[in-house]
């Protein structure tokens, strides 16, 4: 199945529209940008939870748990000193994310090799947006949970960069 994922950026919640190739809502995923908890929550097209992605506050690794509503829960635990790394281990499912991740060019592989999905960035759209081809739809839910999970992980460095930046900027001119 093809998916669309549609960032609103220019927002104080984060929300993220996922539809199908006709437009219908797929998926929904909201958070709020500056939360004390960093939730963020995934719902299917009527608004019925699917999960809930939480980051863990204070740790050496990046870590963000999912929670799906049947009560499996995945921990993905990436390296903060690889910001650009082009390989991303999800241990507790055996799954593997090659490819270039920074630019939503990747794809998502099980413990077997098998492709699960692929994304692509669109280059020329009025919003942050990239297509999503799952090809294991019998898992989509728990697909699209971790590539929601990625998506909130590189938007938390590209902040964290910015700020850097930003910084850096100031320390500059003063």
């Amino acid at each position: 199945m093809k998916l669309k994922m549609k960032a609103k950026i220019a927002s104080i919640h984060n929300k993220i529209s996922i539809t199908d190739e006709e437009g219908g809502l797929v998926y929904q995923v909201h958070s709020k940008v500056f939360s004390l908890h960093n939730v963020t929550y995934l719902t299917d097209g009527e608004g019925e939870e699917i999960a809930v992605i939480t980051r863990k506050p204070v740790s050496m690794h990046d870590v963000h748990t999912i929670q799906l509503v049947d009560g499996t829960e995945i921990e993905l635990r990436t390296e903060l000193l690889h910001l650009t790394k082009d390989v991303l281990d999800i241990e507790a499912l055996g799954w593997q994310l090659t490819g270039n991740l920074l630019q939503h060019d990747y794809q998502l592989r099980d413990d077997q090799g098998q492709l699960l999905a692929q994304t692509h960035r669109k280059w020329l759209s009025l919003h942050d947006t990239y297509e999503v081809d799952i090809v294991d739809e019998e898992r989509m839910d728990l697909i699209v949970a971790v590539l929601v999970a990625l998506d909130k992980i590189m938007a938390d460095r590209q902040l964290v960069a910015n700020a850097s930046d930003d910084a850096a900027r100031i320390s500059k001119q003063n």
